[in-house]
């Protein structure tokens, strides 16, 4: 974290060099901060920001990205290191996937103070100080995730969710949503565990699910996974427990290939999935209008669309399943 008093020079030189900059005509330089590097959301946020930065390059803009995060999802104080980092090398933009909600706070309005703007995805963060947020209701998708697991377990037996790494937002109501539905709508179905966290890796996370499974055996008919390292780290515990294949019902979140496999086979009920694609894409191109010192919506709607097997052959689905990040991540 660098300093309060090295911040106010920072803050000084910034505003100086965005007059000179915008006078000059100069070369846009946006960085995009994404939770971790390693998930496979991460590389879809990553491709649509490409997308977004060659077609402004076509266009006639000069515009650079700098992407780069932490390589565990639970590491807020990289994110912190990089967003004041990149503050201090005088980008134009920042885009961040918040790690924590409340630790990136700092970060975000110094940065916002500076004259750089910041388009928050995915996850909130917990000021008003940003130029947009773009993402969906994360509440109400976990609620429609836990609706659709209550139907398939007949409103009835024993459920399971793992918890994403503690400080994340979208996690958070993820998680939320699901105990509600679960709470009001399913009286009869038991939470068995719901406060076993992941951890920051896909190695915490799987062997937070084994404890799980281990621990509650064939009592389990039905898990809930809020974000795409919980939803694989469990297939592979359940698959391990010979509890795959519908024997408890599974419902995730994230287009993660191998939990998308999963649900083509049968051994993973639902995900819920967003286009990550069109995000990162939304998230550049509103990140340079706001360096233009251009209007843009403070909140720009996402949604989440629940795919089954039965679901999964629908076009658009399969775009959501399978998004063309190669085409732009060579």
């Amino acid at each position: 974290m660098i300093s309060v008093l090295y911040r106010f020079f920072v803050l000084a030189g910034l505003w100086a060099a965005s007059l000179s900059c915008l006078a000059a005509g100069k070369p846009l330089t946006i960085a995009f901060v994404p939770q971790n590097t390693s998930v496979e959301f991460a590389q879809s946020l990553h491709a649509g920001a490409v997308k977004a930065q060659q077609e402004l390059v076509a266009q006639g803009f000069i515009v650079k990205l700098l992407w780069k995060g932490p390589l565990r999802e639970s590491d807020s104080a990289a994110q912190i290191s990089l967003m004041d980092n990149f503050s201090a090398r005088r980008v134009d933009g920042l885009v961040i996937d918040p790690v924590d909600s409340g630790a990136l706070v700092e970060s975000v309005e110094f940065a916002t103070s500076a004259g750089v703007p910041v388009v928050v995805v995915n996850s909130a963060v917990q000021t008003e100080k940003i130029a947009s947020f773009i993402g969906t209701d994360q509440f109400r998708a976990g609620q429609k995730a836990g609706e659709y697991l209550g139907r398939l377990m007949n409103g009835a037996g024993n459920a399971l969710m793992l918890r994403g790494a503690a400080g994340s937002s979208s996690t958070g109501q993820r998680e939320a949503g699901f105990v509600s539905a679960m709470t009001n709508q399913f009286p009869a179905i038991k939470l068995l565990a719901n406060a076993q966290r992941s951890g920051g890796t896909l190695e915490s996370a799987v062997t937070a699910a084994k404890q799980l499974t281990a621990e509650f055996g064939e009592k389990v008919n039905g898990v809930f996974t809020p974000n795409e390292q919980t939803t694989v780290a469990m297939l592979r515990a359940l698959r391990e427990a010979q509890r795959a294949g519908g024997i408890v019902k599974l419902v995730g979140f994230d287009a993660a290939q191998e939990a998308v496999g999963a649900l083509e086979k049968g051994d993973l009920q639902a995900l819920m999935v967003q286009d990550a694609v069109k995000l990162g894409y939304t998230a550049i191109t509103t990140v340079v209008t706001a360096s233009q010192h251009g209007k843009v919506a403070p909140k720009i709607g996402s949604e989440f669309v629940l795919i089954t097997k039965e679901l999964s052959v629908d076009p658009a689905n399969k775009n959501l399943l399978h998004p063309a990040i190669a085409d732009f991540l060579k």
